[in-house]
């Protein structure tokens, strides 16, 4: 299976991703597929962007790529440009894996990039392969060091039965979803929130 990498774009953003995909794909060795219309993640006005690669090096140099036009866009400032965010989605068991016992890996993520993780309480569908969102926040180079890290965690998956369906799964799919139980409150909001 090709390791597929998922993240929220922005109107400006998707616009930007368009004019690029067929160098982002041609990085990844792969492909990207963004959502169009009105087909957003639910809750948001954002579409899904989900790239696609065989190979995890080549995946890297594809998201430093979207990371660049997502700054370069200006599509992913916020707090009156004194900060970036970038919002991944990844599938349940995932997030457990960056989190860690604790709270230690994640802890240990925003020290070591000076980024700031939020993960969304809530998934959408039950199980190991239920979406959840991840928001990190930060400089430029902060949200890349992260992201990376987050590429490293989805490829530790790939193998799994469920990731398949995960990495299928649409808008329509996720409407249809229950939303599974909230994480406990420590895992949820790390570091304190700073909005969704």
């Amino acid at each position: 299976l090709p390791m597929t990498f998922k993240f929220l774009a922005n109107k400006a953003m998707a616009s930007a991703l368009r004019q690029n995909a067929m160098s982002i794909g041609a990085l990844a060795q792969g492909s990207l597929h963004i959502t169009d219309g009105g087909d957003f993640y639910p809750g948001t006005s954002s579409y899904v962007s989900s790239l696609e690669a065989i190979d995890p090096t080549a995946m890297v140099s594809a998201v430093r790529q979207v990371t660049n036009i997502a700054v370069e866009s200006g599509a992913c400032v916020v707090d009156h440009g004194r900060e970036l965010r970038f919002t991944c989605v990844m599938p349940s068991k995932s997030v457990s894996a960056l989190i860690g016992v604790a709270g230690a890996n994640v802890q240990q993520l925003q020290k070591a990039t000076g980024a700031h993780i939020h993960v969304d309480s809530t998934a959408l569908g039950f199980g190991p392969g239920g979406d959840r969102v991840v928001h990190v926040h930060g400089s430029a180079q902060s949200i890349e060091q992260a992201v990376e890290r987050v590429l490293n965690v989805l490829k530790d998956f790939v193998d799994q039965p469920w990731y398949g369906k995960w990495a299928e799964r649409t808008n329509e799919d996720r409407l249809d979803a229950l939303e599974a139980p909230p994480l406990p409150s420590q895992e949820a909001n790390l570091g304190g929130s700073r909005g969704g």
